[in-house]
């Protein structure tokens, strides 16, 4: 059974990069500015995938709290294998007595690999090796809408990615489609 899109949508993030690209794609879904609650990692805190981590039981306990609530976690893997991020951030729901997330959740993890501009590199039609860092060659003010842009193509043509896309940036089809085929 498909619900109604939800009401509230809290992006939790390590930076406003990450933030940026959830917002514009979030609002090419045609949900409202005002939909979208915006929970980055404060400038020169702890390091900001820990800061996420940490935030995360938080966050999924006032997202299930109310089904009309979604939550969106944007955490990059830098030099770690994706499934490693979603276990620790799994071993952080288990630390606080909560179960991980359900299949049918309104519960969103976003994962790239390296960082998100590996993303926002391969959208914008450069061929990209995950290992490799490409902060300097993304600037956000240029980039992000167009990646935005072309991720929104790929979904309008059944989410089918070019050859070459990587497997992180491939992952994002199951997880964006929690927002609006969700049972719970």
């Amino acid at each position: 059974m498909t619900k109604p899109p939800p009401s509230s949508i809290t992006v939790l993030c390590e930076d406003r990069q990450h933030f940026q690209f959830v917002y514009r794609y979030l609002l090419g879904l045609r949900f409202k500015p005002h939909q979208i609650v915006q929970r980055v990692c404060p400038r020169g805190s702890e390091a900001a995938e820990a800061w996420v981590r940490v935030t995360y039981p938080d966050e999924v306990r006032k997202a299930r709290r109310k089904s009309s609530r979604a939550l969106v976690v944007v955490v990059d893997a830098d030099m770690e294998e994706v499934a490693f991020r979603h276990t620790r951030l799994d071993g952080e729901l288990k630390l606080n007595e909560l179960v991980p997330r359900d299949k049918g959740e309104r519960i969103v993890v976003l994962v790239p690999r390296r960082h998100i501009e590996t993303w926002i590199h391969d959208l914008n039609g450069n061929s990209v090796e995950e290992e490799q860092d490409y902060k300097s060659k993304v600037r956000p003010d240029r980039h992000t809408e167009s990646a935005v842009k072309k991720l929104h193509s790929i979904r309008k043509k059944s989410w089918i990615f070019p050859r070459g896309c990587p497997p992180s940036l491939a992952s994002v089809v199951g997880e964006f489609k929690r927002l609006i085929t969700s049972t719970r």
